[in-house]
């Protein structure tokens, strides 16, 4: 705009044309300065910083605590001694064209003990991606069966990622194998399912065979239609099977009901 300024400002002085290619030579002189200048600094910007990685908590269901998520074995079927907890890990910078390492470990802090409780798999950010998952493999003890351990997950740096995203560099798994309130009930679950209880947990999901209820619209809200169609069909088992044992009561001695 500049330049366009300067022609229509000198043009009608022909007589004189010998200034104004002079400024506009200046003028475009100075412009190339910059843009030497700027794009050098740029490719420093870009060369000269290390990437880094870091727990995507973003791609969790807004309802539920994004540092952290309790892992039940209660909830679970039976026969399983152990399963796969999984944490979509992102990072900063460019992707490259060979895969590379982040450094997950377990903080002093942490009650679970490796090889016991858990074990933590590589998580390797592959070749030209921005994000892969962090797997930490969870193991059934008796001892869950009445309390809960804790495992304090880090990233360190390494020779691939920093932890450049400090608020994100963290994250805490508990595990335990006791029936434990879903984070999204009193705000979510109990306009659908009602007062919470462990025994009309346990009847959820033994009847749908579902256990994390967090479940969106495409645009992000609450999937009303589905949850309404699941209390439907509790509904339903539950008068099933109020006729043929009597009426199910939760561990406080009071029956189990739905909303209407």
């Amino acid at each position: 705009m500049f330049m366009c300024y300067l022609n229509q400002s000198w043009k009608p002085n022909m007589a004189n044309n010998k200034p104004c290619t002079m400024i506009k030579k200046y003028c475009l002189y100075i412009c190339c300065l910059f843009m030497f200048f700027g794009c050098k600094k740029d490719d420093n910007l870009v060369w000269n910083s290390q990437a880094g990685a870091y727990f995507y908590t973003e791609a969790f269901d807004y309802v539920f605590i994004k540092d952290s998520l309790t892992y039940s074995f209660a909830i679970r079927p039976q026969q399983w001694n152990e399963d796969t907890v999984k944490i979509p890990v992102k990072i900063t910078g460019s992707p490259v064209a060979n895969d590379r390492t982040v450094n997950i470990v377990a903080n002093a802090g942490s009650t679970a003990v490796e090889g016991k409780h858990y074990r933590l798999l590589p998580c390797v950010i592959k070749a030209n991606s921005f994000i892969d998952t962090a797997k930490i493999l969870v193991m059934k003890q008796p001892e869950l069966l009445t309390s809960e351990v804790s495992l304090s997950l880090k990233i360190n740096n390494n020779s691939d990622f920093t932890d450049a995203v400090k608020e994100n560099s963290k994250y805490l798994i508990k595990i335990n194998n006791i029936i434990t309130k879903p984070a999204n009930w009193d705000n979510i679950l109990v306009g659908f399912f009602g007062v919470y209880s462990k025994t009309k947990y346990r009847f959820i999901i033994d009847v749908t065979g579902i256990y994390e209820f967090n479940y969106l619209t495409p645009v992000g809200g609450v999937d009303f239609q589905f949850y309404l169609y699941i209390k439907q069909i509790l509904k339903d088992a539950l008068t099933n099977y109020n006729n043929s044992h009597g009426p199910l009561l939760d561990e406080n001695n009071n029956p189990v009901t739905f909303p209407n």
